[in-house]
């Protein structure tokens, strides 16, 4: 398999963005720019997402987490700060498990580290069952307003157009592998680097109150939270996203400094 696409701009510690279900690096474009004028910033696609090959269909998240790291050993990369949104967390979770040397600090962006529950990995079963017969496009257009709390949102329509480009295999595959992801909870409590979870208040994925629990059970954990806004931090929320990252990131860097 040819190395993973990816995106890179600015100078300094680096900075890692990992998207989510059905995403590509194009996901960060808000906060992209912003984030790159203080730390080198690589933004890529996963495997099976735009422009990078996809693994076999039978692969796991730790296999997607592998791919990653290669990547990062290939250019150079020996620390960062990894933002996972949503599949992308559940990413950088396995990174952090098998490589935490590579990890200076990890942010969970509207992201857990609980594995899914039988409602959920029924909901997978549908997904799977669904797209294997009408295929990807009638599944995007029903998944993408679902992110946005506000469906109104100006950005709506780029998300669509990034999220209609994923292949049925690719829908698939992920859908597999995020049912059958093992529960990280129990890392969090041994994992000693620091650990942010950004979720919205109206996450109809994710609950506020489960986000705060998951930060108390880590060893360096915190939690933010960002008002009227559902599972896309990036595009609702985007100001304030890029702050929060931007002092997460260089609190990070800073403390590996001392």
């Amino acid at each position: 398999m040819k190395p993973l696409y990816y995106k890179e701009q600015g100078e300094g510690s680096a900075l890692v963005l990992l998207h989510g279900f059905c995403e590509t690096h194009e996901i960060w474009e808000n906060i992209f720019p912003e984030l790159s004028t203080k730390f080198k910033v690589i933004a890529l696609d996963l495997p099976g997402f735009g422009k990078s090959d996809p693994l076999s269909l039978d692969f796991s998240i730790k296999k997607v987490g592998r791919s990653v790291t290669d990547l990062l050993s290939s250019i150079g990369i020996q620390n960062c700060v990894f933002v996972g949104h949503s599949l992308g967390g559940y990413v950088a979770l396995t990174i952090a498990q098998e490589r935490p040397d590579l990890v200076a600090g990890l942010c969970l962006f509207h992201s857990t580290a609980l594995p899914d529950n039988d409602e959920k990995k029924i909901n997978r079963n549908r997904v799977i069952d669904f797209v294997e017969k009408n295929g990807a496009l009638p599944f995007v257009e029903t998944f993408v307003p679902g992110l946005f709390f506000k469906k109104d949102q100006k950005n709506m329509e780029s998300v669509y157009k990034i999220a209609s480009k994923t292949s049925k295999n690719s829908i698939i595959a992920y859908s597999r592998a995020m049912r059958d992801r093992p529960d990280m909870t129990d890392f969090l409590m041994e994992f000693f680097k620091p650990v942010l979870f950004v979720g919205g208040e109206n996450d109809s994925f994710l609950r506020v109150p489960s986000l705060e629990g998951q930060a108390k059970l880590a060893v360096a954990g915190e939690v933010k939270i960002l008002a009227g806004t559902g599972h896309m931090g990036m595009y609702e929320a985007t100001s304030q996203s890029i702050r929060i990252l931007k002092d997460f990131a260089g609190a990070c860097f800073h403390s590996i400094a001392l």
